[in-house]
């Protein structure tokens, strides 16, 4: 897609519609496979929209033909989740009609096929995609099943392995997670009880609404632990998404590490995760990638508000991919070692990062700026928080400023992201990540570091599409320069 003032080239968007959430993710041949429900006009049918991406410097995000739409009845096909099962993919989707909502299931034999031959018809619905048959209906009391969340060749507490699936169901106000099994078929699952948590889980007060579930190694510990991903809808408010941590034993669930948000910026919901290490799900992977919708209220979106919808035709965004892994029992997101790759070969996307001793009382800002040379956005880093303030923008005049608070034993490091309209800060090797869209009636144009209180820069680098040409990097084409800036424990290059 092409490159506009508010379109973004690093993160997936619609090309003509709504993105309302993240539904799965696949990485196959070498290329990224991502599915995302989205809706072509507000208030119009929801269906899932397919976006590639091949893993080579450079790459941009690629629309592909939709993989599903509704057909006769349906009304919507809402998101679920994608799995690799052998050599199908295999989609659970939420099937509603005027009678309720039940799962139901696709299969595409040949993923890497899907990205050939896209039809010129928006309406074109992938001919490699199978639809299959119910997956889970309405079961004694429960009814309306939607959000389905599989995870094949779990790891029962009888040491056998199963496929799991989280399920929300219930009516909207009022929703309950239940937790089914199946024995093997991947398209036949029963309800076993409703998810219980256990003591000290901290959720805020609310409706918890598509829970996602992975397992991941500590690398402190080197421990298996579950992850529990929630986004909790909070009553005329934003969205509140955030993990837990703990043990998935039957449907309790132990809590080690009560509710923790997942990010801390303006805008950013319904997380979806996909594991990266180890093939088999039972055991635990070393580390998961994450998306989010670029959202802070979702259901309760008004798109066409949007500056991208009434000048371009689209609205919404998902995050950049994150690596997640589990240190010290607390996720740490940061940016795939690809970003850098993926900056300096974009048109417009921007990022800077900064390593600094910051004594008690100081401080360093980063500030964005537009091609005015005007303050866009203001991000500072004092050793025991990170403040993301868009205030001074006029195209959000009054918004609070986002605040986390940080572990002053972490490393101080900042790394701040542009690209197009969306800002995405990641600090002390990714133990804060925060996510905010950043409308502007100018593009980015770099960024101004300064530091107060005593504080020092210790290391620095801007990366833009112009460092190709400053760095003598202009003939760089085997995406070898990948320094590894935003991984914990990851080192800088020398100071600009």
């Amino acid at each position: 897609m092409t490159h506009t003032r508010y379109r973004p080239e690093l993160h997936v968007t619609a090309e003509h519609g709504i993105i309302n959430a993240p539904a799965g993710a696949l990485h196959e041949g070498g290329v990224w496979h991502l599915f995302h429900q989205y809706r072509r006009f507000p208030g119009g049918p929801a269906r899932w929209a397919h976006s590639v991406r091949p893993s080579d410097p450079g790459a941009e995000w690629m629309p592909c033909d939709d993989v599903l739409a509704p057909e006769g009845e349906e009304t919507d096909v809402r998101a679920g989740c994608a799995i690799e099962d052998n050599t199908t993919t295999r989609l659970y989707f939420t099937r509603v009609t005027a009678a309720g909502s039940t799962v139901h299931t696709a299969t595409i034999s040949d993923i890497l096929a899907t990205a050939e031959d896209i039809a010129d018809d928006p309406e074109q619905v992938d001919r490699h995609v199978t639809r299959g048959p119910l997956v889970l209906g309405d079961q004694g009391d429960y009814t309306n099943m939607r959000s389905p969340w599989v995870v094949p060749d779990w790891r029962r507490d009888d040491h056998t392995a199963g496929w799991l699936m989280l399920v929300v169901a219930g009516p909207m106000d009022s929703p309950v997670v239940l937790v089914a099994c199946s024995d093997g078929d991947p398209e036949k699952f029963r309800i076993q009880a409703p998810l219980q948590l256990g003591d000290g889980h901290g959720l805020p007060a609310g409706r918890m609404v598509s829970p996602k579930l992975i397992r991941l190694t500590d690398e402190v510990d080197g421990h298996p632990w579950d992850i529990l991903l929630a986004t909790v809808e909070v009553p005329e408010g934003k969205d509140v998404s955030g993990y837990l941590v703990g043990h998935l034993e039957g449907t309790a669930f132990s809590v080690a590490r009560g509710f923790t948000p997942i990010d801390h910026g303006h805008d950013f919901t319904r997380p979806r995760a996909t594991a990266v290490g180890k093939p088999v799900w039972g055991a635990a992977d070393s580390e998961a990638i994450i998306f989010g919708l670029m959202n802070s209220v979702s259901r309760g979106d008004h798109p066409e508000n949007d500056p991208s919808w009434d000048n371009e035709g689209w609205a919404n965004c998902l995050s950049l991919a994150r690596r997640a892994t589990l240190q010290g029992g607390r996720l740490y997101l940061t940016p795939t070692t690809a970003l850098v790759d993926s900056v300096l070969w974009s048109k417009a996307a921007r990022a800077q990062t900064v390593m600094m001793d910051i004594p008690d009382g100081g401080s360093v800002t980063v500030r964005v700026r537009d091609t005015n040379g005007d303050t866009a956005a203001v991000v500072v880093h004092t050793g025991d928080t990170v403040t993301v303030d868009r205030s001074a923008n006029p195209l959000h005049r009054g918004d609070q400023s986002a605040i986390a608070a940080l572990d002053p034993t972490d490393t101080n490091a900042l790394t701040v992201i542009t690209d197009g309209s969306c800002l995405e800060v990641f600090a002390d090797g990714g133990a804060v990540a925060m996510s905010s869209r950043l409308w502007s009636t100018h593009g980015f144009n770099g960024f101004t570091v300064t530091c107060d209180g005593g504080a020092t820069i210790t290391r620095s680098m801007e990366f833009s599409p112009r460092s190709f040409e400053a760095e003598g990097l202009d003939d760089l084409d085997d995406g070898s320069f990948t320094p590894d800036l935003l991984l914990p424990g990851g080192d800088l290059p020398d100071s600009q």
